[in-house]
């Protein structure tokens, strides 16, 4: 269960939030604003933002998008692989961080990995991420330091 009494969760938001599959057509919206919120590190850390290699990674089957009153806001990457669910990427629009979408979105994340049966929920993150506060407060804790990335798991 996450633990939801140190995060507020604004419910009015979260109940308005439309999940759905994402396209061919999405993939833009998936390299924008992953760049928009991860360029600055990603360019500190490994040198600069490369575009082509991003966008060839992205594989829109892992991915739900999420709109609110229609329009594009964020989106979450995940991947069932061996005994884990593997969260590759999350991400949300500035203005709406900090309203407990993030908690809802590992919420559903870790529903999914219970339907599956699988053991555990995995992450890697910048250590400097202000998302690895999020993730410490849904019960995600460090199992490795890779560079400026920590590993981090969390049992099903």
């Amino acid at each position: 269960m996450l633990d939801g009494d140190k995060i507020m969760i604004n419910q009015q938001l979260v109940d308005s939030l439309l999940l759905r599959p994402c396209s061919d057509a999405d993939k833009q919206f998936v390299h924008d604003l992953s760049r928009e919120n991860m360029g600055e590190m990603v360019s500190k850390y490994w040198g600069s933002w490369n575009e082509a290699a991003f966008m060839s990674k992205i594989r829109p089957e892992q991915i739900t998008m999420l709109e609110y009153q229609g329009q594009l806001i964020g989106f979450f990457d995940v991947e069932v692989k061996d005994d884990a669910l593997y969260l590759h990427n999350m991400q949300l629009k500035k203005s709406f961080q900090g309203q407990g979408i993030g908690l809802y979105l590992l919420a559903l994340a870790e529903k999914r990995a219970r339907q599956h049966h699988l053991k555990k929920m995995v992450l890697r993150v910048f250590c400097e991420n202000k998302a690895k506060n999020l993730y410490e407060n849904a019960g995600f804790v460090v199992t490795a330091q890779e560079g400026p990335t920590v590993v981090m798991e969390k049992l099903a």
